[in-house]
């Protein structure tokens, strides 16, 4: 095992610098969760306050963003809705405030005294801030406790980050998504951790340690809650953003919990789960738990992508869709908020691939700072093209890219060997994004 530095240099003069750690086998990876704390929540103000509508003000109204205290029980208003026995409290909150609060030049107007001491409790609590773009239209915006930092948890001499995860506005399509849900299929020894969703390309490791590359599907799996096999009709996006109407039941699915069910139909989609339609008479409820099965061959899974390499052959194009941002009406994916040029955009990436041997080998592309580099003393940062270049430069036979950008660091005895590509505008200082879910590997590294 060991971990290498490499530098490439382009023709305009731009560099760019690889983190290439090649480790013994997958056994020694686990899915690490790390520890919330109000510190994540203030992290994501900071980010869209100064990173993302600062970028795109003309995109943006007034935004509300929220968590709940961690420690602390505050009462949250049950306004009448047509989803029964939620009991998610994000989304009991996110619910009471969507209906109760408007955000008019920066100052919240209510439309009752329950929601308006909600209102006031959050704030109290610091768990409450509104930032304002150029558009009128309020966005309620909940930020769950799923969020920690890498580098405050204590497992693993290896940690890097993995899944894509619920992040920007537009991704909160209903009450039921909030900033730090993790997306895409997530295997460990045969057990489903996360399922599948949208279509894209997964990582595979079966249980001879022999890699590929395919796409995983919900439809592919069999679905259980408490234990039991339940059929239905799976509703997921981009195909659907609400269910027709029926005279079955329709449950809400984030994770392994079914979040809340709907009679009847019209029941909206969630860009983090899906709707399973069933029929009536299943004695099912919310916070019921959901299991998946069908890949219990498999010894490990990651379904972020796009692929960089697959059996030895660079991917020159997108393969697991895309938002664009220039394309509204054609969203495949929970759109993250910037447009993707497969060739030219540059970034921090993030590779999980396999060697000729199906040994596995982590790539970190350091990005460019968010205000900037020096060119030919920073890294540039690579875009996609790049990333499948250097996968096979490099050896990889098999890779996918693995959530980049703001997210991307490998961490080695809790150290980093590049740069973050978040930083402070006013002293450069690196800021480390909380994530919802990381990969740790305990083996030492030479």
């Amino acid at each position: 095992m060991k971990s290498e530095i490499k530098t490439y240099k382009h023709q305009d003069g731009e560099i760019q610098r690889v983190q290439i750690v090649r480790l013994d086998n997958w056994n020694g990876f686990s899915f690490v969760k790390p520890s919330y704390s109000l510190k994540a929540f203030e992290q994501f103000c900071y980010i869209y306050e100064n990173f993302i509508i600062a970028s795109f003000p003309m995109i943006f109204g007034q935004m509300l963003l929220f968590t709940l205290p961690e420690d602390k029980e505050i009462n949250i208003p049950h306004p009448d809705n047509e989803f029964e026995g939620i009991e998610d409290r994000f989304v009991l909150a996110s619910i009471a405030l969507n209906k109760g609060v408007k955000i008019i030049d920066h100052k919240p107007v209510f439309s009752d005294k329950e929601t308006e001491s909600f209102y006031h409790e959050l704030e109290e609590n610091g768990c409450l801030k509104i930032i304002s773009g150029k558009r009128k239209y309020t966005k309620i915006i909940p930020v769950s406790h799923e969020c920690g930092f890498l580098s405050e948890t204590g497992n693993g001499k290896i940690k890097v980050n993995t899944s894509f995860f619920i992040m920007d506005f537009i991704d909160i399509a209903t009450v039921f998504d909030s900033i730090g849900t993790p997306i895409g299929l997530m295997l460990k020894d045969g057990e489903i951790i996360n399922p599948p969703l949208y279509d894209r390309e997964t990582l595979l490791v079966d249980k001879d340690f022999k890699v590929n590359i395919k796409k995983i599907r919900i439809e592919d799996l069999k679905i259980e809650i408490n234990g039991k096999d339940i059929s239905g009709k799976v509703y997921s996006r981009p195909a659907y953003k609400k269910t027709s109407k029926c005279d079955k039941d329709d449950l809400v699915i984030i994770g392994n919990k079914v979040k809340a069910i709907k009679h009847n139909g019209n029941c909206p989609v969630p860009a983090s789960g899906f709707v399973l339609r069933v029929d009536r008479g299943h004695d099912i409820k919310a916070e019921d738990t959901v299991t998946y099965k069908g890949l219990e061959h498999y010894e490990f899974a990651l379904q972020v992508g796009n692929s960089a390499i697959v059996n030895g052959f660079p991917t020159r194009k997108f393969i697991s869709p895309f938002y664009n941002l220039f394309k509204l009406g054609t969203v495949s994916f929970p759109p993250g908020l910037y447009p993707h040029n497969y060739a030219k955009d540059r970034a921090a990436r993030i590779l999980l691939g396999s060697d000729k041997d199906d040994k596995p080998v982590i790539v970190w592309a350091e990005g460019a700072g968010k205000f900037g580099h020096i060119k030919g003393e920073e890294s540039c940062g690579a875009s996609l093209m790049e990333m499948a270049d250097i996968a096979e430069d490099i050896g990889l036979i098999n890779a996918i890219n693995l959530d980049g950008g703001g997210s991307a660091e490998i961490l080695i005895d809790n150290t980093r060997q590049l740069r973050l590509t978040d930083r402070k505008k006013e002293d450069d200082n690196e800021l480390e994004r909380a994530i919802p879910i990381g990969l740790s590997y305990r083996d030492r590294i030479h």
